[in-house]
């Protein structure tokens, strides 16, 4: 989760793990991405506590405090260095998580407002809290917003992952040969091995290729593709982000099938897939039948 999201970790203080991001380039792990590790990981943490509850072992709990600000970085140590960081957003950081609850994942007001932007999150004032030094500040906890429909969201989450699962007479009838194909990846290995799979497994199959987002946004607009197979984390726009830019084109692009590719099969994960209008879903390292039975299936169902 911490690689995923370009979040680092300092160090260990007692129970605690202190990390950030920006470290050490300020390019990379900015607050919203902080912030989802922090969801990903909570994530995480309740799905194991599920699970030793029902087998009557004991669990473990977290608390997450976050706060965005500058800080002094360097070296310390004379014989064994050792990376750190220091001042008052680590401080309040500390503060934040020490007196933060259970389960939730604690934000200040500095870095809601610098996230507030991002439409998977929603906010719950938290109120006042005392920092040593700085007396009360406005804190709030984050979460990831929850789409409300006539189906329960582990209805919705089923469905979405049985795409492609096991296929059905429909969907395996469903003729690929000549498929126009958008493939959105910036790694060049994942690239090469999608590509031998798909042209080793469908006739006359069609190739593009988008690196990031914003490349696949404007490939779908000067060309027409059956399928589009998104990789969720990439540079410049993700593949939540360029789906729901798709989906806001309107027209053909509407209904255009979008199957996510991510490593990431958490329940959080496939839900933002869902939330951000994909149509299925397919883990990475992916095998052949498998990638293949969730392309059938997703065509027999836009057409």
């Amino acid at each position: 989760i911490m690689e995923k999201h370009g979040v680092e970790k300092i160090k260990t203080i007692g129970d605690s793990y202190m990390a950030a991001g920006g470290v050490p380039d300020p390019a990379h792990g900015l607050p919203r991405d902080v912030v989802h590790a922090a969801l990903d990981m909570q994530e995480i943490m309740r799905e194991r506590k599920t699970e030793r509850q029902a087998q009557g072992r004991p669990h473990f709990e977290m608390r997450v405090g976050i706060h965005t600000g500058p800080v002094v970085a360097g070296i310390v140590g004379l014989k064994k260095f050792q990376y750190d960081i220091w001042g008052d957003t680590v401080n309040i950081a500390s503060r934040m998580e020490s007196s933060g609850e259970i389960g939730k994942v604690n934000v200040s007001s500095t870095t809601m407002t610098l996230i507030a932007g991002d439409p998977d999150l929603e906010f719950t004032p938290r109120g006042q809290v005392e920092a040593k030094g700085k007396g009360s500040l406005e804190m709030f906890f984050v979460d990831r917003k929850q789409q409300h429909s006539g189906i329960t969201d582990d209805e919705q989450l089923e469905r979405f992952l049985s795409t492609g699962s096991s296929g059905s007479a429909t969907a395996s009838a469903i003729d690929l040969k000549g498929v126009r194909i958008l493939l959105v990846e910036d790694n060049d290995f994942n690239i090469m091995v999608a590509q031998d799979e798909l042209q080793a497994s469908i006739p006359e199959v069609h190739i593009d290729i988008a690196k990031n987002g914003l490349e696949a946004l404007r490939q779908v607009q000067e060309k027409d593709y059956d399928l589009v197979l998104m990789d969720v984390q990439m540079p410049e726009m993700n593949g939540y982000d360029a789906t729901r830019a798709i989906r806001a084109l309107g027209g053909t692009h509407a209904g255009l099938p979008i199957i996510a590719m991510t490593a990431n099969v958490m329940k959080a994960e496939v839900q933002r897939c869902i939330d951000a209008g994909m149509n299925g879903f397919v883990p990475k390292p992916f095998e052949r039948n498998e990638l293949l039975a969730t392309l059938h299936s997703v065509m027999a169902g836009s057409r």
